[in-house]
């Protein structure tokens, strides 16, 4: 039997271990460290964040927003969200009047009154074009197309095992 330079070789384990994280991983820190991804859509908040930018936001409590802090708020006239910079804050008497602004945009947007223990969530790290990939994992077809490439790994590994199992047996019946 012909022996096959191994170029990069991860044993079973490991393959293991990187599919948890890869699929895991996004949901523990949104779960235990309120740290959630959002895709950028508009181009409100050019040249800084840009449409196709991927942003994640963690959960601050109303009184720790800071003028020039980045928030993402529910924009309940068209059921959206947006990410916009704090121009003024006002925090007094347990409630933080909030104004944002478009980096991009000529005026600010109206000013909001949230209680100053209310959770918002604050942009904290942005990740260039990395939004489109990520919406286009989200499409059917993407889908059906990992779905397959993780059914043919899968079927590989095994008959990749089966024949390992094969030629252990072969060795040890030949006299």
């Amino acid at each position: 039997m012909k022996k096959h330079k191994t170029l990069f070789k991860m044993k079973k384990p490991t393959l293991n271990v990187v599919l948890i994280m890869v699929f895991f991983t996004p949901a523990v820190a949104s779960f235990y460290l309120g740290i959630q991804p959002h895709v950028v859509s508009t181009g409100s908040m050019r040249p800084n964040i840009n449409p196709g930018d991927l942003i994640f936001t963690k959960i601050s409590k109303a009184i720790e927003i800071k003028e020039g802090d980045v928030i993402l708020l529910f924009d309940n006239n068209n059921n959206s969200t947006k990410a916009h910079r704090v121009v003024k804050v006002l925090h007094q008497k347990g409630v933080s009047q909030i104004t944002t602004k478009g980096d991009s945009n000529p005026l600010p947007d109206v000013a909001i009154s949230e209680p100053s223990n209310k959770p918002l969530q604050e942009v904290e790290l942005i990740i260039g074009n990395a939004g489109y990939v990520l919406e286009a994992t989200h499409s059917t077809k993407a889908k059906f197309l990992f779905g397959g490439v993780i059914l043919f790994v899968i079927l590989v590994r095994g008959i990749s095992a089966s024949r390992s199992e094969k030629g252990k047996l072969d060795k040890s019946i030949t006299p």
